[in-house]
């Protein structure tokens, strides 16, 4: 079954809960290394959207200022 994707808001959510995980002094070291590795798929994953998000920006400012020439 393939994984469903999250949203930008979603992943800062989990972001956040590994965060609060990791602070967790009781946490193994296997765990906090599986946590680590999620949450840096989870931070490029979020790095790609915003990244996305500036390049429509970018495109829509451009399509706009060509209009109005």
């Amino acid at each position: 079954m393939p994984k469903k994707e999250l949203n930008f808001e979603q992943s800062l959510q989990l972001l956040n809960v590994i965060l609060d995980s990791l602070d967790d002094p009781d946490i193994g070291i296997d765990e906090s290394l599986k946590l680590y590795e999620e949450g840096i798929k989870l931070i490029r994953a979020c790095r790609k959207k915003i990244d996305n998000a500036k390049q429509k920006i970018k495109y829509i400012d451009e399509a706009e200022d060509s209009e109005n020439e």
